[in-house]
Order: C-alpha cells, then sequence, then structure tokens
C-alpha cells in the first residue's frame, strides 16, 4: 500500500507518525500543534479528526498573528523607550537562532524529500 501523503492524512496519522519518529514535542510541545488549535477552540476530538492540510493552514494562520502582535508590540515598546533593546536584545537574538535552526531542519527536510523521491 502506497504511503498518504501528509496533506491527506488526519491529525491523528500524523501525530502517530510524529511519535514514531521521536518528535512528539511538534504535536505537545510549548506552541506545538495542539497547544496552539486548543487556544483556537478546536476539541481535540475536532483536531485529530481534521486532515492535515486544514490543520496547517490553521496552525499557520494562528502562528502568523501570534507573531506580529508579537512583534508589533515589541516595535511599540522600543518607540516608547528605545534604550530597552538592551533588555530585550539577549531575548531576540535567541528567538532569531531558533528560527534559523528551524529554517535550516526544513530545508535540509526539504532536500531529503526531494532526494527520496527522484
Amino acid at each position: 500500500m502506497p504511503k498518504k501523503k501528509v496533506s491527506e492524512m488526519t491529525f491523528k496519522e500524523f501525530s502517530e507518525e510524529a511519535k514514531r519518529r521521536g518528535a512528539p514535542e511538534v504535536i505537545e510541545g510549548d506552541f506545538g500543534i495542539l497547544d496552539v488549535l486548543r487556544g483556537e477552540g478546536f476539541s481535540d476530538e475536532q483536531i485529530y479528526e481534521m486532515k492535515m492540510e486544514k490543520v496547517w493552514k490553521l496552525y499557520l494562520d494562528s502562528m502568523t498573528i501570534f507573531y506580529d502582535q508579537f512583534f508589533s508590540a515589541i516595535g511599540l515598546a522600543l518607540d516608547k523607550q528605545p534604550y530597552a533593546v538592551l533588555t530585550i536584545q539577549p531575548y531576540l537574538k535567541e528567538l532569531m537562532e531558533q528560527l534559523q535552526k528551524q529554517i535550516k531542519e526544513l530545508e535540509d527536510e526539504e532536500k531529503r524529500r526531494k532526494k527520496n523521491s527522484s
């Protein structure tokens, strides 16, 4: 039986695969899919029945709004108190490092996927 595309999987199937591969934090960690979608008002039952295509859209929409608000708040705070940059600089540096790491992981995953499909 051919493997299902991730977009065609239900979240339940995806979460079982993520746990099998040793990546449960994608599902259950801080800002994990369950955490974010629960915050959007979905029950676990609703989430587990959703197709991954819908889950990713909801997750990315929610996180985009969160980060937009987060960075807007930082910008407003720095407009009022520019010297506060010294206080938040370490946190922003850490955030940038985490984002760069995640981007690299996604790029590596995409390269592996392309290599395996050819």
